[in-house]
């Protein structure tokens, strides 16, 4: 059923939320610019046009491959996520935000069809009710659509002030998942090629910027699709935790170790089971940041990372960085399962499962949320105080 809201209503909506505390947020725009004077965090998240895409080359794979010529492109990040294989992009990162609220987006609408549902009016912009430069933006939007007669002048409206000043009808619809930023950046891919999962090799969607108004300009932006993320009562987005793992260094700091990370499916220690109705992650698009140490304790068994034979130049280089007793080699059995590659640097809470014979059911695997919480004591993990948003590409098979 669709809910009509008064005008009254929808700016309590577009301007309640609470004050945000003193923080840093980095948005697309300014990743990308980071990226260009080699900040770690921002080349993990952006690969600028022409270099190495890192998780596609060599070792992960056979070949170097770079990201097209003429575009940026955000990193398909491999990971886990509920026992699967997932991978996500990373749009915007937040350092001292406790919390993220969905704002308003508006989109102008003719009507509703009775099958289709709403009909956009051609040639119109979505509007952002906030751009980056504001403390108020985040990629997250609760859409609603905007009932425009036909002699109204829809050009008009490019800023929520507009909107909720026209006195148009407003209809509440779905949440849905769109960063701002430059026109010129898209899902990573090398030149003349999609954008895959890095270890599965499935086709990822490319996700090409289109227009916008936000505060009355014009943007660009990139849309991740409806029902990616969920929120509380108060347009709070829902959090998941997300898990690096690291093994202590000689002096005594956590050091990360080169794995995917896991997505969560909840807060920590409060998963919640996987949210994806058809594959459609509805969860992992606002990210709370973890360390998990991996060091045993003497005398306790040691973890494993899983890299097959048949990938000697990945197992050297991860051996060269966490030893070669942290990186078993495979059994027979182990190398002759039809999904292999899917185990490839999944993390093992006892890694000589892997040389068993019943490989892969012999393994404890930390691949979930509940399998790291639950395996592993609490003085195992860190809080990076760190929030990453970006949709999942990919999850299950799936690329929504």
């Amino acid at each position: 059923m669709k809910l009509r809201v008064t005008v009254a209503a929808l700016a309590i909506s577009a301007c309640g939320s609470p004050d945000r505390p003193a923080g840093e947020l980095r948005t697309m725009s300014q990743l990308v610019a980071a990226a260009r004077a080699n900040d770690p965090d921002a080349q993990g998240a952006v690969a600028l046009r022409g270099e190495k895409l890192r998780w596609l080359s060599e070792p992960f794979g056979t070949s170097e491959k770079v990201q097209e010529s003429d575009r940026d492109g955000l990193v398909v990040q491999p990971a886990f996520a509920d026992a699967r294989p997932a991978a996500f992009v990373t749009t915007e990162i937040w350092d001292g935000f406790p919390r993220v609220w969905a704002q308003p987006l508006y989109i102008p609408v003719s009507g509703f069809d009775p099958v289709n549902g709403p009909v956009p009016i051609p040639n119109t912009n979505p509007i952002f009710s906030f751009d980056t430069d504001s403390r108020f933006y985040s990629p997250y939007w609760q859409t609603w659509y905007v009932t425009v007669p036909a002699s109204f002048a829809v050009d008009e409206l490019r800023s929520a002030e507009a909107v909720i000043g026209s006195g148009l009808t407003l209809t509440q619809g779905p949440l849905r998942y769109a960063a701002i930023g430059p026109r010129d950046v898209e899902v990573a891919h090398p030149q003349g090629e999609d954008p895959v999962q890095p270890f599965t090799g499935d086709v990822l969607q490319r996700r090409l910027p289109a227009q916008a108004w936000a505060e009355g300009q014009l943007v660009w932006f990139i849309d991740f699709g409806n029902d990616r993320f969920r929120v509380n009562d108060n347009f709070v987005v829902q959090e998941v935790a997300l898990f690096r793992f690291t093994l202590l260094g000689a002096d005594g700091t956590p050091q990360p170790i080169d794995v995917p990370p896991v997505v969560g499916t909840g807060p920590f220690r409060a998963p919640r089971a996987a949210d994806a109705p058809n594959g459609f992650p509805r969860f992992g698009a606002l990210r709370h940041e973890y360390y998990v140490n991996l060091t045993p304790d003497p005398g306790q068994p040691k973890p494993g990372v899983f890299v097959s034979a048949s990938q000697p130049a990945l197992r050297e280089q991860l051996i060269a960085g966490i030893s070669a007793a942290l990186v078993p080699l495979p059994s027979f059995a182990a190398e002759n399962i039809p999904e292999r590659e899917q185990y490839t640097l999944r993390v093992a809470l006892d890694g000589s499962c892997f040389t068993q014979t019943d490989f892969p059911n012999s393994c404890i695997w930390l691949d979930t949320q509940q399998a790291i919480e639950g395996n592993l004591p609490v003085t195992a993990f860190t809080d990076l105080k760190r929030f990453s948003s970006g949709a999942l590409v990919f999850f299950d098979g799936v690329a929504p």
